[in-house]
């Protein structure tokens, strides 16, 4: 074995930020999600793949705190500001510009507006050129980015994302 891989091997994993443990939850006599074990480490993507009703919805929001499990444990070792959870709902108003609705949002949890911090993430997201358009007028790949920008405005350590390319163009 080359030495890379060998010493790639060799290092520990990181700690999990989430640790999932026999998750169980049913929606009366549906079984949305049985016996999942899981862990969620720093600088590791994890994809969900299923058919759809296969419960990744539910997992999710069992992993961001909005929803509890009927058997099993969540082991977290974020606070919820920490974690970013990117639904099917947009949270965005559509009568605000796309940058009011970011400085919106930081009011909403008692941050001050950052001008740059605002800017940089609709740049980051390709709405640069649309922060002052108003948000009723965006597609629903528009509106997905502006609430992807959302999230990335509060820098979570974590990071949830359910079904994100719907509607992206």
């Amino acid at each position: 074995m080359p030495a890379s891989l060998s010493s790639a091997a060799a290092r520990p994993l990181p700690p999990p930020v989430v640790r999932l443990e026999g998750i169980s939850k049913s929606f009366g006599p549906v079984r949305a999600n049985r016996d999942i074990t899981l862990d969620i480490r720093p600088t590791r993507i994890k994809a969900l793949l299923g058919e759809n009703g296969a419960g990744k919805s539910t997992l999710m929001r069992i992993m961001a705190g909005l929803s509890r499990p009927d058997a099993g444990r969540v082991n977290c070792a974020l606070t919820p500001e920490q974690t970013g959870y990117l639904g099917h709902a947009t949270f965005i108003y559509p009568g605000l510009s796309a940058w009011e609705n970011l400085a919106f949002w930081l009011k909403a949890a008692g941050l001050p507006c950052a001008p740059d911090a605002v800017d940089e993430v609709l740049s980051l997201v390709g709405l640069g050129r649309h922060a002052h358009d108003r948000a009723g007028i965006f597609s629903r790949g528009m509106a997905q980015r502006l609430n992807l920008a959302r999230l990335l405005l509060f820098r979570p350590r974590l990071l949830l994302l359910d079904e994100p390319g719907t509607g992206l163009d």
